[in-house]
């Protein structure tokens, strides 16, 4: 949320006129929010239409979908 006060420096205001801190577990969240943008065919692939979107992608499909963990080089936990 931002401030709706414009006259004022971001300093002066208050912290319950100025903003709102969100803290994500990003970790924890990983797995399903990828899950869900891949069901929706959002994907480094078709975001980034090049050579290093497809070897991203192929990444996510490795990891993800495949049960391969390129950290040890061989089966791994499946995230989703």
């Amino acid at each position: 949320m931002t401030p709706g006060i414009l006259d004022e420096p971001l300093e002066r205001l208050t912290p319950e006129d100025a903003l709102i801190q969100l803290v994500l577990d990003a970790p924890r969240m990983r797995s399903q929010a990828m899950e869900s943008l891949y069901s929706m065919n959002i994907n480094y692939s078709t975001l980034f239409p090049d050579l290093e979107g497809l070897a991203r992608s192929l990444a996510y499909e490795l990891e993800f979908h495949w049960g391969f963990d390129p950290l040890v080089g061989g089966p791994g936990q499946a995230g989703g």
